[in-house]
């Protein structure tokens, strides 16, 4: 990664791509001082000065693109069927106004897509009406990875994959028109 938060744009046979890529493990705040993970680097970024600069850069890297498909990219879900962090509430509040930050600039600015994996899941996630711009699709896919034991996103059952039992990943497909993307498990692709 170049940074902890960074813009990709791609041309491919004259179809371009500008993906944002936002570091969001500050945005949670039970994540903050926690033995778990790398607790300086929480100790560095968990803060609004970091959290304000990442926002500003996410409104620049979307208010200026000229793509034809702007995505926005993040380990966690804003929206999802397991966690739905866009909630900015209940069990991971997030900090700093981060997480509802972030969803006012998807909402101005209308990215195709916020991807993110975290949970170990394929779904498309829906906002509550009133947290939609009626444009933005919320995929995740996070189900390439088996679950530990103490995982809490794991199938309590198998400590594998909570998509029933089957690992997978997305498959994005694009042209000057269209964004496709589709599910593919071990067993079946889902449209």
């Amino acid at each position: 990664m170049p940074s902890n938060y960074f813009l990709k744009d791609l041309d491919i046979n004259g179809i371009t791509l500008c993906g944002i890529f936002v570091d969001s493990k500050p945005f949670i705040s039970r994540y903050n001082g926690s033995a778990q993970y790398n607790r300086q680097y929480l100790i560095d970024h968990s803060n609004p000065t970091y959290i304000n600069q990442q926002q500003q850069f996410i409104n620049q890297a979307l208010s200026s693109s000229t793509a034809m498909w702007a995505f926005v990219m993040s380990h966690y879900p804003l929206f999802g069927s397991a966690v739905s962090y866009g909630n900015d509430a209940g069990a991971f509040p997030g900090q700093f106004n981060a997480w509802s930050m972030l969803l006012d600039s998807i909402n101005r600015y209308k990215p195709v897509a916020y991807m993110n994996g975290h949970d170990h899941i394929m779904t498309l996630g829906v906002p509550p009406a009133n947290k939609t711009n009626n444009y933005t699709q919320y995929y995740t896919s996070g189900a390439d990875a088996i679950g530990a034991q103490t995982d809490s996103c794991a199938d309590p059952a198998k400590f594998a994959y909570t998509n029933g039992g089957n690992g997978g990943f997305m498959i994005v497909t694009v042209n000057a028109t269209i964004w496709q993307v589709r599910y593919l498990n071990f067993k079946t692709v889902h449209i």
